[in-house]
Formats: C-alpha cells, sequence, structure tokens
C-alpha cells in the first residue's frame, strides 16, 4: 500500500477561453516518454490541432522537501 504523496501524479484540465488542454503533473514525469503515456492515455495523441501544454504544478509533488513547505513543517 503507498500513501497519497508517495505516487507522482497530475491532472489534465481544457481551458474553453483558450482553446487548450492543461497538463499539471509530478516533476519526476516530465519525460518525452511520460507525456506521450499522458497523450495516449488520455487520447489527445489524435487530436491533431489540440493546444497541450505540459506545466509543473508544486501541488502534485513526491518531493519530501515540497510537501513539507506546502504542508507549512519546514
Amino acid at each position: 500500500m503507498f500513501e497519497y504523496d508517495e505516487i507522482p501524479r497530475g491532472r489534465v484540465l481544457f481551458s474553453k477561453e483558450k482553446n487548450m488542454f492543461f497538463v499539471y503533473m509530478d516533476r519526476v514525469l516530465f519525460s518525452e516518454e511520460f507525456k506521450q503515456k499522458i497523450l495516449e492515455e488520455f487520447s489527445l495523441s489524435r487530436l491533431r490541432e489540440a493546444k497541450i501544454k505540459f506545466e509543473e504544478d508544486e501541488h502534485y509533488t513526491t518531493d519530501k522537501r515540497k510537501i513539507d513547505q506546502l504542508l507549512g513543517d519546514e
């Protein structure tokens, strides 16, 4: 069993205003391999005209120091 903060995670959102997908994720997932897997899993790779932006989000982190900073434990 894993704790919530032990698994790298993220979120895929769509902005109607900007007509763009935003993929927020843990820094450890920032590789072309993971990006491609995310695009395939969410069927975004089939959307040829889709605008997609990958971004880090400090709330999606497995870095213990960053978690402590977010929770005020440091």
